[in-house]
């Protein structure tokens, strides 16, 4: 019979939600993960470290997707019990990690079998924008790592994960407890507690839009009349923009003439394959838009007008989606256990991620004469 380990923080049902807030940033939750990760395209791990060190204030409303998902969190959780038959429980409470302090974990619903617990459930509400990100029973990789989490913490041996996309379409799947993904979750984990939020050395920022985001947030204005003396590295950071937006620049030249030139090998034609080939693999149409008035040309997909009224595009080949990686399991769940191909990707990213942090930590160190060397 499967058993819980985890370590009970604190009793969340009539807390107050400062003080809750407060007690989430004392670990890293499952909502954490993937960002931590470098795996949640929403949030950087730069945000993950301002929000632990409350770097932020949590004074904004919650998003209209955030409202909702609260609110249909119960309907979808309903469901998943109905089509399933298992019994679900709340357990309004933050655990932890039995051995690591850090690793924290507020979990949906509890799952129960024949009046034994089996599994935990975690309850998602996406947009129907990122549908595709759930067809053929996959479950995204930021979830998936959050539901490790949750198992590492808990000590279970299987997660399921129970969705409503774009408000109509339920989809449900199973996550086995993987060892070896649970592993390099809590080495990454730790030390990004460690090495960042414990030694108050923020992580670097990439290019991702969370990144910006939690620039803005971070630095929302000016103060009037303040100036700052930028370190040395501000120096190398500006040479290498300007060779950035040079190559930038010249790709967008290159790019231009490259479509131009097939526009011309194509004509008029609606399709086109290669010589060597009898699939179409680009597409390149010309749509013959004249308007009664020339003055009212139609746009082309870049917002510019085209010479006599002609729209220009580009259509790409689109290639069919893989299959699933694994068949339908009893009660109608996908089997979502990680293959080693989407552990190996998973790993892959975290491990970038870690190396460019560790490499922006050690050119932040300030510089020591070896041994022996005057000064020592």
């Amino acid at each position: 019979m499967p058993t819980m380990h985890a370590l009970v923080v604190a009793e969340t049902s009539d807390m107050p939600r400062d003080e809750w807030l407060a007690l989430r940033r004392r670990g890293i939750g499952g909502s954490d993960a993937a960002a931590v990760l470098g795996l949640d395209p929403y949030r950087s791990p730069a945000a993950v470290y301002a929000d632990k060190l409350g770097l932020i204030p949590d004074d904004e409303e919650p998003s209209e997707a955030a409202y909702w998902g609260t609110v249909l969190e119960d309907v979808v959780a309903q469901e998943f019990a109905r089509r399933t038959g298992h019994t679900i429980r709340r357990r309004n409470a933050i655990l932890r990690h039995p051995e690591h302090e850090w690793m924290i974990a507020d979990v949906d619903r509890f799952v129960y079998e024949e009046g034994r617990l089996t599994g935990l459930l975690e309850v998602k509400t996406a947009s129907a924008w990122v549908a595709e990100q759930w067809e053929d029973g996959q479950v995204p990789n930021r979830v998936v790592v959050q539901v490790q989490h949750y198992l590492a913490v808990t000590g279970l041996q299987r997660g399921y994960i129970a969705a409503l996309i774009g408000g109509q379409r339920y989809v449900q799947a199973r996550i086995d407890r993987d060892d070896e993904l649970i592993a390099m979750l809590i080495e990454r984990e730790g030390a990004f507690w460690r090495d960042h939020v414990l030694a108050g050395v923020p992580p670097v920022l990439d290019g991702s839009e969370a990144s910006a985001e939690i620039v803005r947030r971070l630095y929302p204005e000016a103060r009037p009349q303040s100036s700052v003396i930028l370190p040395a590295e501000a120096r190398d950071l500006l040479e290498r923009r300007r060779q950035v937006r040079a190559d930038v620049e010249r790709s967008q030249t290159e790019l231009a003439e490259i479509d131009n030139r097939l526009k011309q090998l194509v004509g008029e034609a609606e399709a086109d394959r290669a010589h060597d080939s009898v699939e179409p693999v680009l597409g390149l149409h010309l749509q013959h838009h004249r308007h009664p008035d020339r003055r009212a040309r139609p746009a082309r997909p870049d917002g510019r007008r085209g010479r006599h009224g002609l729209q220009l595009g580009l259509r790409r080949h689109q290639l069919p989606a893989p299959p699933p990686l694994h068949p339908a399991s009893e009660h109608g769940l996908s089997e979502s256990r990680i293959a080693f191909s989407r552990r190996g990707e998973i790993a892959a990213t975290a491990l970038r991620t870690a190396t460019v942090a560790r490499a922006a930590a050690m050119a932040r160190r300030p510089h020591r004469p070896p041994r022996g060397a005057p000064g020592r």
